[in-house]
């Protein structure tokens, strides 16, 4: 898969959850009773500021970043991510502070809680 592709599918949650003031409501019901809960509104606070800036490599550092302070093996991290050397992946790990501003770092939360649809 492309990295315009993963950057599409973001924005398009992202968009989704926290559609612009002027956009039509959705047509399909599930989606629209799904949009009304609570937890998708809680999705919409953290997602309407990233709309535009979302993007898959952050994405990346925050996997990495949760995975590793969730207990995962580095190595394991690695080979998840694809690096060659495990140097590449630390790398991810020591810019904390950016992660931890980043949009993907928002969005984690509500991924590993499963608050988003499976189906």
């Amino acid at each position: 898969m492309h990295v315009s592709h993963v950057q599409a599918v973001l924005r398009r949650l992202c968009a989704t959850f926290a559609p612009p003031a002027d956009a039509p409501p959705p047509r399909a019901r599930w989606l629209r009773e799904l949009l009304a809960s609570e937890q998708a509104a809680f999705i919409a606070t953290h997602l309407a500021p990233l709309r535009e800036t979302i993007h898959p490599h952050s994405a990346r550092h925050s996997y990495a970043t949760h995975a590793i302070n969730r207990g995962a093996e580095p190595r394991q991290v690695q080979r998840d991510l694809g690096h060659a050397s495990l140097t590449t992946t630390e790398g991810y790990l020591h810019d904390a502070q950016n992660l931890a501003l980043s949009a993907a770092h928002d969005l984690s939360p509500a991924l590993h809680r499963g608050w988003l649809p499976t189906s």
